[in-house]
């Protein structure tokens, strides 16, 4: 059994080099074992677990499995690099809590002379 999952394993590489070589720099594929090397199309913050996904071109999107303790999950979009196309993924959204006139926006924006809010 060991020696058909290592026989997967290197056939499923051969499939994604035989993509790379072919010049469809746009094949989503399945990300190297240790992710290492991609460029991450998205940051989530907040995280405990990740899934990715991956494409020829070496770009990579991150999608939250589950969320730390105070973050919420929430579903956003990305835009796929190589294709100029779009895909879901979760992310994590810092929960508000003891805090009065509380939004939901997770960006960075100026508040008081001196301060920045999110």
């Amino acid at each position: 059994m060991p020696n058909l999952i290592v026989g997967l394993v290197l056939a499923l590489g051969v499939i994604i080099d035989a993509n790379a070589i072919a010049g469809n720099t746009c094949a989503q594929m399945v990300c190297a074992p240790d992710d290492e090397g991609y460029m991450d199309i998205n940051r989530i913050t907040g995280c405990l677990f990740t899934s990715s996904t991956c494409w020829g071109d070496g770009s990579r999107l991150l999608s939250c499995m589950m969320c730390s303790d105070g973050y919420t999950e929430t579903e956003k979009t990305a835009t796929i690099p190589c294709s100029g196309g779009t895909m879901r993924y979760t992310a994590c959204q810092e929960d508000c809590t003891g805090c009065t006139n509380c939004t939901s926006d997770t960006s960075w924006s100026a508040g008081n002379t001196g301060y920045e809010k999110k």
